[in-house]
């Protein structure tokens, strides 16, 4: 692919999607394009033409981010790690009003969590022990909200802005660690 984008390299990963996505990862000098397994590559190699310019402002904007510090797991911090999960539900569902019927942790290889909104239950993604507690508690919330508001609406971030009015930053920070 003739494009550049200086050390970046690029990964073209084909799913059964209607829309092609860009995913830039500073710390990893990656760039990902998700697209339709039916697009035909000269219609990719236009798209990510056409996004060359937003492409080369996001590799920009991340010479300026420092990245996530990261932390080695012992055992034991595993049990700790579901208590804290424990305790943030325990202590935001009074709050939100809603209840959490149950909770679990996996690995993910594309999200920080999930909600099941009919079975009242909200996954996590295993690769959040190696990070913050705030991490955690935003990815918590968000699911959480998920039970009051299904889609990424402005009432959801509006939840979002009342129970964890930082979130935006949380968000930006997250979305720099790639799974």
């Amino acid at each position: 692919m003739p494009v550049s984008f200086g050390n970046y390299s690029f990964e073209i990963v084909k799913k059964k999607i209607k829309h092609i996505y860009f995913r830039v990862y500073p710390a990893k000098e990656k760039i990902v394009v998700s697209a339709p397994v039916h697009l035909d590559s000269e219609t990719l190699h236009k798209a990510i033409l056409s996004k060359s310019a937003w492409l080369n402002k996001q590799i920009s904007k991340g010479k300026n981010i420092k990245p996530i510090t990261v932390k080695t797991v012992t055992t034991g911090e595993k049990v700790l790690f579901k208590e804290s999960i424990g305790r943030h539900i325990a202590r935001w569902q009074p709050v939100m009003g809603v209840k959490v019927n149950e909770y679990g942790v996996r690995k993910m290889k594309t999200r920080w969590g999930s909600c099941n909104i009919n079975a009242g239950r909200i996954w996590l993604n295993f690769a959040l022990i190696k990070l913050t507690d705030p991490f955690l508690e935003y990815v918590i919330v968000h699911e959480m909200v998920h039970l009051l508001e299904r889609k990424h609406n402005t009432r959801f971030k509006g939840f979002m802005d009342q129970f964890i009015p930082d979130w935006r930053k949380l968000k930006k920070e997250l979305d720099l660690f790639s799974l």
